[in-house]
C-alpha cells in the first residue's frame, strides 16, 4: 500500500498559495505606487486650464487614502495576510520533514557527533521507552518514530549499518525510487472525517455556489447591462421619441435606480420611519437640496415634463410610487449635469448628491450604448439619431435642447454669455472655426475676453479636425469579370487592327470611326510605331472597378483624417472637462434614405488611428438608373462635428452585364461528379458488396 507523503503536498499547497500571492502582491503595490502620485497616467493631466478641477476630482479619487480604502484593496489585504502566515506555516512543517527525511541519526537521537557508545545506547533506551508502540497505541507517528530510532541505533553502533549509512546514507544500503501519495497523512489518520467534508463540498458547497452564480448572471444581458433596464426601455422608448426625452429614458435603467434608489425616499412622507435612524437623517437633510435642484430645473424650463411612470405598476400604487421617484430623481440629476448647474461641493448633502451624479455618468455610456442597440433590434431607426445627438450633449454637459451653441464646448464662460453667439456670427460653424489658422482666429475672437480667448485657443488643439473623403465601388468578386472582359475586347481590338490596315484611305476610315460611334460603341485611341491608330471597343460604355450593376455588393468606402494628429499618431483622450473618467472618441456612419431619412445602415468606428477608413456595404438597388443616398458621420462625443453628403452613383442594367465565354473543356465541369458524390458512390459500392456477401 502506498504512503501518504506530507513534504510533497505541502510543496503543493505552497505553489497554489503563491499563484495567489504574486498577483495579488504586485496589486497591492500598484494601488499603494498609485496612491503616493508616482503612476504616469494621461488622465490626470490637465490639457487646459478648464480641465483643471477634473484633473483635481480625479486625483483625489485616485491618489491618498481614498485610493486605499476601496473594498478590493481591503479584501486583498486580508487575504494576503492569510495566506501568508499559511505559508510560514507550511515552511515550517516543511522543515521539520525535511529534517527527518534527511535521516540523521545524531539528530534523531537527540546526541552530537562524536558522542561515546554508552551515551548513544541510554539516548536510544530512553527515546524508544517513551515511543514504544505499547504505551502509543494507535499513533502512526509513536509507531514511525521507534521504527527511525532502532535505524539510527544500528546506524551508529551496528558496523554493516554503518558503513551503508557512510556510504550510501541509510543503514539499509542503496535504496531504490518509492512512490507515494502526495497528500497529508492527517487524511489516513481521519479518513471519515475528509470523506464527509468531500461529499458535503460535492454534494451541497458546488451546487449552492453555481446556483448563486447561475442566478446573478441570469439577470444580465449583453454589455453586462440588468434586464430590468431593458423592460424599462420597452417601456419608455419609441421610434418617434425625441432627443429632450432620452435623459428620462436612461434614468429608469436599473442601474441608475439603484443608485438613486437610497435618495429617492426623500420624495416620501412617511417612508423616513422604516429606515436606519442614520439614513433617515441623512435622507431628511436631502429635501431641501432636492427642493433646490427642482425650483432650479423648474424655474428656467431646462426640463420637460416627465411620463407617467406609475402605469407601469398598476396592481402595486406603491411600487409605482417608488420607481417614479427613482426615475424623476435619475432624470432631474442628468438634466442638472446637461444644463451645467450641479449643486455644489461644500454642503456635506450636495457634495453626496454630485457623488451619485458621478456615479451615473460612469455607467451612462454602456447604458447609452444599450439603449442603441435596443433601438437597431426595433428598427426604431430615427430613434438611433436622438441617441448618438444626446451622447455628444451628456459628454460636453451642453444641452442643445434649450438652445446651447456648438461653441459652448469651447469655454465655460460661453455658456451664459453673448460670446457664442459672436463666435457664431464670426465663424460659422465649430469645424470653420477649428480649420482655422491661429492668426485668423485670434482675429476673430479678438472681440471676447482674454480668458475666454485662452479657453478657446487650447480647446482648439484637442477637439479633432476632421475631413472626410468617400468612393463608391463593386465588391472585389467583379474584377475576375473585368479582366476577362478586357481580355476578350483586346482580342476584338486586334482583329480590328487588321482589317484597319487594309484600308489606307484616311477619310473613310474617319467616317467608319464616327458611324461606329454612332451606334453606341466606344472609340479608343492607342499609340504604336510613332501613329495614332483609332481602335473599336464593342461595348456600352466602359467597365471599371466604379462600375455598378443591378444587384451587385456595392462598398462604400469612406475616410476620415484628424488633421490635428500627426502621422503615425492616434487620437488623444476626448475633451470633456464636465463629464467624469477618460473617454475615446468613437463616430458613427450611417446611411440614409434622401428623402424620408429612415437609417438604412448604421456602423459604429472606435479607431483611434490618425486615417479611419471604413467601408459600408449595400446591395445596389434592382433598377438600373442614377441612384442618391445620404451619408451621415456623428461623433459620439462631440457636438457640431456632424458631417452629412449625398452619394450619388448609377446603376447599370443587369442586361449589360459581359459575357464570358467559356472554354469548351470547361463547359461540361459542371456536369462531371464531384469529390462528395465520388466518396458516396464509393460507399454505396462498398455496402451492396457486403449484402452480396451476407447473402453468400
Amino acid at each position: 500500500m502506498l504512503d501518504f507523503d506530507n513534504t510533497a503536498f505541502y510543496y503543493f499547497a505552497l505553489t497554489l498559495c503563491f499563484f495567489y500571492l504574486v498577483p495579488t502582491v504586485w496589486f497591492l503595490l500598484t494601488e499603494v505606487y498609485g496612491a503616493c502620485g508616482l503612476e504616469r497616467d494621461a488622465t490626470m493631466v490637465a490639457r487646459t486650464e478648464v480641465e483643471v478641477g477634473k484633473v483635481a476630482r480625479v486625483k483625489a479619487k485616485r491618489t491618498g487614502l481614498a485610493r486605499l480604502q476601496t473594498s478590493s484593496v481591503l479584501w486583498s489585504v486580508v487575504g494576503s495576510v492569510v495566506v501568508i502566515f499559511f505559508v510560514h506555516t507550511l515552511l515550517v512543517w516543511v522543515g521539520e520533514n525535511s529534517e527527518m527525511a534527511a535521516f540523521d541519526p545524531f539528530l534523531i537521537l537527540g546526541v552530537e557527533p562524536g558522542t561515546e557508545d554508552k551515551l548513544i545506547k541510554k539516548a536510544y533506551r530512553k527515546l524508544s521507552l517513551k515511543y514504544h508502540p505499547d504505551k502509543n497505541v494507535g499513533d502512526k507517528v509513536a509507531e514511525e518514530m521507534f521504527m527511525k530510532l532502532a535505524k539510527a541505533h544500528d546506524a551508529l553502533l551496528d558496523p554493516v549499518s554503518k558503513e551503508n549509512y557512510e556510504k550510501y546514507g541509510s543503514p539499509d544500503g542503496k535504496q531504490s525510487l518509492e512512490v507515494s501519495i502526495g497528500l497529508p497523512s492527517l487524511i489516513l489518520e481521519n479518513p471519515k472525517i475528509f470523506l464527509v467534508i468531500y461529499l458535503v463540498c460535492m454534494v451541497a458547497v458546488i451546487p449552492i455556489g453555481v446556483h448563486v452564480w447561475y442566478s446573478r448572471t441570469k439577470l444580465y444581458a449583453d454589455r453586462n447591462i440588468l434586464l430590468d433596464t431593458y423592460k424599462g426601455f420597452q417601456f419608455l422608448m419609441a421610434k418617434d421619441k425625441k432627443m429632450s426625452k432620452i435623459p428620462e429614458v436612461m434614468a429608469i435603467s436599473a442601474e441608475f435606480r439603484k443608485i438613486n434608489d437610497v435618495f429617492s425616499c426623500a420624495f416620501f412622507t412617511d417612508v423616513l420611519d422604516f429606515l436606519p435612524p442614520a439614513i433617515a437623517t441623512m435622507v431628511n437633510n436631502t429635501k431641501p437640496v432636492l427642493a433646490k435642484l427642482k425650483d432650479k430645473m423648474k424655474t428656467g424650463k431646462l426640463m420637460v415634463q416627465p411620463e407617467n411612470l406609475r402605469d407601469m405598476f398598476c396592481d402595486e400604487p406603491k411600487k409605482g410610487q417608488t420607481l417614479s421617484n427613482q426615475v424623476f430623481l435619475g432624470n432631474m440629476l442628468m438634466h442638472s449635469h446637461l444644463n451645467r448647474e450641479r449643486l455644489g461641493y461644500d454642503v456635506t448633502e450636495e457634495a453626496m448628491m454630485n457623488d451619485s451624479l458621478d456615479e451615473m455618468l460612469e455607467v451612462a455610456p454602456s447604458i447609452l450604448q444599450a439603449l442603441i442597440d435596443f433601438c437597431k433590434t426595433a428598427y426604431y431607426t430615427d430613434a438611433v439619431v436622438e441617441c448618438i445627438k444626446f451622447s455628444q450633449c451628456m459628454t460636453q454637459a451642453v444641452w442643445t435642447h434649450v438652445g446651447d451653441s456648438a461653441f459652448v464646448q469651447l469655454s465655460p464662460a460661453l455658456k451664459k454669455g453673448k460670446g457664442a453667439e459672436a463666435l457664431a456670427e464670426s465663424c460659422k460653424d465649430l469645424p470653420t472655426l477649428l480649420k482655422m489658422s491661429d492668426e485668423e482666429l485670434r482675429r476673430k475672437i479678438a472681440g471676447l475676453s482674454p480668458e475666454v480667448q485662452k479657453d478657446i485657443m487650447q480647446a482648439r488643439c484637442v477637439i479633432p479636425n476632421i475631413t472626410m473623403t468617400t468612393k463608391v465601388f463593386v465588391v472585389e468578386e467583379n474584377d475576375s469579370i473585368l479582366q476577362a472582359f478586357h481580355a476578350k475586347e483586346k482580342k476584338k481590338v486586334d482583329k480590328d487592327d487588321d482589317d484597319d490596315n487594309d484600308n489606307d484611305d484616311d477619310d473613310d476610315e474617319g467616317k467608319e470611326s464616327s458611324e461606329k460611334a454612332s451606334k453606341n460603341e466606344v472609340v479608343v485611341e492607342d499609340a504604336s510605331d510613332d501613329e495614332d491608330e483609332t481602335r473599336v471597343v464593342n461595348a456600352v460604355a466602359p467597365i471599371t472597378g466604379e462600375t455598378i450593376f443591378a444587384g451587385d455588393l456595392v462598398k462604400l468606402r469612406v475616410e476620415l483624417t484628424r488633421e490635428n494628429v500627426p502621422d503615425g499618431g492616434t487620437a488623444d483622450f476626448v475633451y470633456c472637462p464636465f463629464f467624469p473618467g477618460a473617454h475615446q472618441e468613437a463616430w458613427w456612419m450611417m446611411l440614409c434614405h434622401p428623402r424620408s431619412g429612415a437609417v438604412l445602415l448604421a456602423d459604429r468606428i472606435t479607431s483611434q488611428d490618425r486615417v479611419i477608413s471604413h467601408d459600408l456595404k449595400f446591395m445596389a438597388p434592382p433598377e438600373a438608373g442614377d441612384n442618391e443616398l445620404d451619408l451621415m458621420v456623428m461623433c459620439e462625443n462631440y457636438v457640431g462635428l456632424d458631417m452629412k453628403k449625398t452619394v450619388a452613383f448609377h446603376v447599370r442594367p443587369q442586361s449589360e452585364v459581359p459575357v464570358i465565354d467559356v472554354h469548351e473543356e470547361d463547359k461540361n465541369l459542371d456536369l462531371e461528379p464531384t469529390l462528395f458524390d465520388q466518396m458516396m458512390t464509393m460507399n454505396d459500392s462498398d455496402s451492396s458488396d457486403s449484402e452480396d456477401s451476407d447473402e453468400d
